[in-house]
């Protein structure tokens, strides 16, 4: 059988930051594909208009949306696959040399289940809570802030892996086309005249849009 890993005080800090950094990036992503999704065109197209340079690379991920989507799942994939990798067993490892020295059976109990199962609660907890929940809520409250901060990294990583998300895509759309379905453009995404219509009398009746007489 072989031997439990053990790790150096520097070692564990090392890995440590990195669960730091791989949950923060989790979020990142997830905070990035909700924003996209949830942000205003129209308020976006006027900032990037305005001159504004964030906006104007929000606008360019929400009209590649499938594109730049396919970049935060790549994201997210990653910065689970890595934190599930590095997390576990960098807790377990702290929680082996914390739990070491118990008496008889006590000892390899501790060691190995009782540190296995906290260092999963623990790990779960902080991708769930730190990098799904939190990120989703901010993204869902303030969708154009978000996807103004995030759109720039993401267009960034999303070029980098440029090759891997076109893989993924033709993938996704080969599976699709093998089912009898068709993927969805860009221009399908665009309101309908009877959506239009619908929104703008919401908007006429909670006070968004006035009515001018006609001269």
């Amino acid at each position: 059988m072989q031997a439990e890993a053990a790790f150096t005080v520097g070692e564990i800090a090392v890995r440590l930051a990195v669960v730091v950094l791989l949950v923060l990036a989790n979020g990142f992503f997830v905070a990035a594909e909700f924003a996209l999704v949830g942000a205003r065109r129209t308020r976006i197209d006027a900032l990037a208009r305005a001159g504004q340079r964030r906006a104007k690379l929000a606008r360019e991920a929400i009209r590649r949306l499938d594109h730049y989507l396919s970049g935060t799942q790549l994201g997210i994939t990653l910065a689970s696959l890595g934190l599930g990798w590095v997390g576990e067993s960098t807790l377990s490892a702290v929680l082996r040399q914390t739990f070491s020295g118990l008496p008889g059976p006590w000892d390899w109990f501790a060691t190995h289940g009782v540190a296995a199962t906290i260092a999963f609660a623990s790990i779960t907890f902080l991708h769930i809570v730190l990098g799904e929940l939190a990120p989703k809520s901010l993204a869902l409250l303030f969708p154009e802030g978000t996807s103004l901060w995030t759109a720039g990294p993401l267009i960034v990583f999303s070029r980098i892996l440029q090759p891997f998300i076109a893989f993924l895509n033709g993938a996704a759309n080969l599976i699709l086309r093998a089912l009898g379905l068709r993927p969805a453009t860009e221009l399908e995404r665009v309101h309908r005249p009877e959506e239009i219509e619908l929104l703008v009398t919401q908007s006429y009746e909670h006070g968004l849009l006035r009515r001018e007489p006609v001269e």
